[in-house]
């Protein structure tokens, strides 16, 4: 156990300790959420400790031969004690029995790395009756029905550990039942120190629950999560805000920022679930998938089809049962001032995107063969759904640019619409967007769905595709081109995967790239070159690619890349950008 101190002085800080980063930071937050001191003021003071919980009066066992829960919280509730700090779990094997671990205030659980530390989940009885309505988290503050109230309830967090089932290994067996890998439902109540409660939730892969991860409380807001990664749920992979008929009502978990998730094979019930599901406002996600949803639904559930129409001739549904249309969809996005760069919908059994409200922004996002053969359990669903589709409420001030909807494997099919809009719809803006290798459906010249009348300030463009209800000195934009990048030797991209998109009348576009590095290339390396009839950008463009970054320079051709081109590396990237357009 060790014990460290901060000491501040009016505006100055100084550390005491040998060093532990993540122990520093949170010291400071804590004083940081304390009273300023005055001029002339005694210093404020804050005690932290980190403990290793393999370590004596603790004793967890890094075997998983048996419970470690109690170890866990006990050394929790001391950390949380004497001030906050960190709770180390070396690297090994924890088994935690139910209760499971309840976070506390300025306490940050830290594992030794996602392949390395594992916390398996094993309850100790079946979870029925009304415990299977209140779920609860392996790591949790609260339950799913039941908020935390404390105001001590400030930056506790989860940091480089997995969560799995009891079961041994990641084979591909049922999820455990009334079980969330990651439950946060926290309230800080009235005049908190600080009004969100700033938690860590990073580097955390969650494998085999109901639900990956839920962020649902009143202040559990202005997290930064970095590279969350949940695989093979029951039902929804990664929840963010209280869904409609919740208890508690709907406020809660707002303004947070994700980067680079990974949601994959959720849904494995087949119910009225998504990959990702977002019920609150102001929620950010970039560079970050939800892919392989499962589903099992039928045509007219994902069109909520009346009146025995097709998906060709409907319009704005009157009753829609948006719960349903939700099944086995990557995303579901229930909430409004959302922005999401980079972002892909792969190979989900439902639509890729959903739209459901509005003033939401896409920005060069991928919808990528929804409604995938195997993932879509239904066989007249098949091949049936979008992989964009905007709601009637999720038209309005939503901006979709640069994003592409994609046929990548014809024998497993995809989806029937690149990009499909319900109804009559007022302030919608779709520019600057692609479709690779979907053919138009039966009685449509392209893979573009608008009704037949449209409200005020509606611009679609899609290829060659344009519709429009502004007035028409403001539609100057042509349809965009689209131009293959081709890699070098050593590095490997599926055909359609890597290319830049632009709008030629304008020279907005954005530059995507899927491919695999077999060997090592030196830094700023060329790993691959734009085609000679292209436009070079105006500015030289920048991306963040596997453990590196990639960029091609102004007034050139050539992909270069800084750390991202090594043997294995997947380097993928969407990168919106200015061409040189005659």
């Amino acid at each position: 156990m060790s014990t460290y101190r901060i000491a501040t002085l009016n505006a100055q800080s100084r550390f005491e300790g040998d060093g532990d980063a993540a122990v520093e930071a949170i010291a400071r937050r804590v004083l940081a959420s304390q009273p300023a001191t005055s001029a002339g003021a005694p210093a404020q003071s804050v005690s932290l400790m980190q403990v290793d919980v393999t370590l004596p009066p603790y004793n967890a066992d890094p075997t998983g031969a048996r419970d470690s829960r109690k170890a866990i919280q006990d050394a929790i509730d001391a950390v949380a004690s004497r001030g906050g700090g960190t709770v180390y779990l070396p690297a090994g094997t924890y088994r935690v029995e139910d209760p499971y671990i309840e976070l506390k205030g300025f306490v940050l659980v830290r594992g030794a790395g996602m392949n390395a530390t594992q916390i398996i989940a094993q309850p100790r009885k079946p979870v029925t009756g009304e415990a299977a309505q209140d779920k609860v988290g392996v790591f949790h503050t609260g339950s799913w029905l039941k908020r935390k109230k404390d105001a001590s309830m400030l930056r506790f967090g989860v940091t480089d550990l997995m969560i799995r089932s009891h079961r041994s290994g990641l084979q591909i067996q049922a999820p455990l039942d009334g079980v969330y890998g990651v439950l946060f439902n926290t309230d800080l109540g009235k005049d908190p120190a600080d009004p969100d409660c700033v938690s860590t939730l990073n580097f955390v892969e969650v494998w085999g629950m109901e639900v990956g991860i839920a962020i649902i409380g009143n202040d559990d807001q202005a997290m930064k999560c970095f590279g969350l990664k949940v695989r093979h749920s029951k039902k929804a992979g990664l929840i963010v805000g209280k869904p409609p008929g919740h208890p508690e009502g709907d406020a809660g978990a707002a303004d947070n920022k994700f980067f680079g998730a990974d949601i994959g094979g959720s849904n494995q019930g087949g119910g009225d679930h998504a990959g990702i599901e977002i019920y609150t406002s102001q929620t950010k996600f970039t560079n970050s998938t939800s892919w392989y949803t499962h589903s099992n639904t039928t045509v007219e559930k994902l069109y909520c089809l009346e009146g025995g129409k097709s998906d060709l001739e409907m319009g704005g549904p009157k009753n829609p049962n948006r719960e349903a249309q939700k099944n086995g969809a990557g995303w579901y996005i229930a909430a409004t001032k959302c922005t999401f760069t980079g972002c892909e919908a792969q190979e989900n059994g439902g639509h890729g995107f959903i739209l459901r409200y509005g003033d939401n922004a896409l920005v060069g996002c991928r919808g990528e063969s929804s409604s995938y053969a195997p993932t879509q359990a239904n066989a007249t669903a098949k091949n049936k759904a979008a992989d964009f589709y905007v709601c009637d409420a999720g038209a309005g001030h939503t901006i979709i640019t640069s994003c592409t909807a994609a046929l990548v494997r014809p024998s497993e099919g995809g989806a029937r619409w690149g990009f499909y809009v319900e109804g009559w719809v007022n302030n919608l803006d779709i520019a600057h967007c692609t479709t690779v290798g979907i053919p138009n459906p039966p009685g449509a010249e392209q893979p573009v769905r608008l009704w037949r009348e449209l409200g005020d300030n509606v611009y679609v463009q899609v290829d060659k595709f344009a519709k429009s209800t502004r007035p028409k000195e403001r539609d100057k934009a042509a349809p965009v081109k689209s131009y293959p990048i081709v890699p070098v030797e050593g590095v490997t991209s599926e055909e359609g995967r890597s290319y830049i998109v632009v709008d030629p009348s304008t020279g907005y576009g954005f530059v995507r790239l899927e491919m695999t590095s077999t060997k090592d290339f030196a830094d700023g390396a060329v790993i691959a070159n734009l085609p000679a009839e292209a436009p070079a950008p105006q500015f030289t463009v920048n991306g963040l690619a596997s453990k590196g970054s990639v960029w091609i320079p102004q007034d050139t051709r050539e992909v270069k890349h800084y750390g991202a081109a090594t043997t294995g590396a997947k380097i993928q990237v969407t990168v919106p950008a200015f061409f040189k357009v005659s």
